[in-house]
């Protein structure tokens, strides 16, 4: 029998869960994942308000229609840096050699367009090069050969000001 008790990796399709759970007769989820999935489940259903929401991830494709369920249940919605590099293509910025779903821009617009009282995308990146032991430097729009590494200073200010009072922070 197979248990996966790893909650921040039950999605991936690596074969520590995949690979194992397709190869016994039983698997399940474990306690860990249990209070996880019950605890989200609660926070989603029966927020304190204002909730706020946090995203982050680099693959906005597989969060769309999580994004949305997010946007119609919470109050505000804060897209982290990795995630936001779609949302700046949506937004016609420049985002230099940072990685983004370029099949999902349209989706992502209108999502934008949907939900634009509770989206809050980055104003600014921490960029360099290449993900090295180099300064980096503040850009709104990402240069040619730069990668967004992380949020910049204004973006940080502004998400700590969502952030502040909120009831629930997912």
């Amino acid at each position: 029998m197979f248990v996966n008790d790893a909650f921040g990796t039950a999605h991936r399709a690596h074969a520590s869960n995949v690979g194992i759970a397709t190869n016994v007769e039983e698997s399940a989820i474990g306690y860990l994942i249990e209070a996880e999935t019950k605890f989200y489940g609660s926070a989603i259903d029966n927020p304190k308000r204002p909730f706020v929401a946090i995203l982050g991830g680099a693959k906005v494709s597989d969060k769309l229609d999580f994004i949305e369920t997010l946007c119609e249940k919470a109050d505000k919605v804060i897209i982290g840096q990795a995630m936001c590099f779609t949302f700046y293509l949506a937004m016609d910025k420049t985002i230099g050699a940072s990685k983004a779903d370029h099949d999902k821009v349209e989706m992502v617009k209108s999502l934008m367009e949907k939900y634009q009282d509770k989206l809050y995308i980055a104003e600014d990146s921490l960029v360099a090069p290449s993900f090295s032991d180099v300064p980096g430097i503040i850009e709104e729009n990402i240069s040619e050969g730069m990668i967004g590494m992380d949020s910049g200073p204004k973006t940080r200010e502004k998400y700590k000001e969502l952030i502040k009072g909120a009831g629930t922070v997912l």
